[in-house]
């Protein structure tokens, strides 16, 4: 289930859901009504990021991805040398580079019958951090 919704920041929310509202594949509901309590995030929260890209060459279609726990969290096609997101959540991201060659905006394995490569794609060994209330900054090579 997800919400869609403005919430609004340092904001405590009561989630109410009555016994009702949901039910599995074989028509089970929970037993009885259930409440979620949370508080939002403020802006101080979070970390900015700004990535210089160094060396860019547009026509090899480049895309930028930020790996966290083994999920693509972000993954951008690189079409100028400055690349900026707020509101990222503090951590450790990996970093790869992936060469799009049919500019697909995926990587895409070879074809061992069309005589096709992979395309190229450049994990970097250096994590990068985003800390809380941050403007971190990074500059990549390209």
């Amino acid at each position: 289930i997800t919400l869609n919704t403005k919430w609004k920041e340092n904001e405590i929310y009561k989630l109410l859901i009555p016994k009702e509202a949901l039910a599995d594949s074989l028509n089970l509901q929970i037993f009885k009504s259930d409440s979620i309590t949370f508080k939002t995030k403020g802006k101080e929260d979070y970390g900015n990021l700004l990535v210089q890209f160094n060396k860019l060459d547009t026509t090899k279609h480049p895309i930028f991805q930020l790996i966290q726990n083994e999920k693509i969290v972000y993954s951008i096609s690189v079409i100028n040398n400055k690349w900026s997101q707020s509101l990222m959540d503090p951590g450790e991201y990996g970093v790869k580079i992936i060469y799009d060659a049919n500019n697909n905006g995926q990587w895409d394995p070879g074809n061992f019958k069309l005589k096709l490569q992979p395309e190229k794609a450049v994990v970097f060994d250096k994590k990068l951090s985003i800390r809380a209330n941050w403007d971190n900054e990074r500059e990549i090579e390209l």
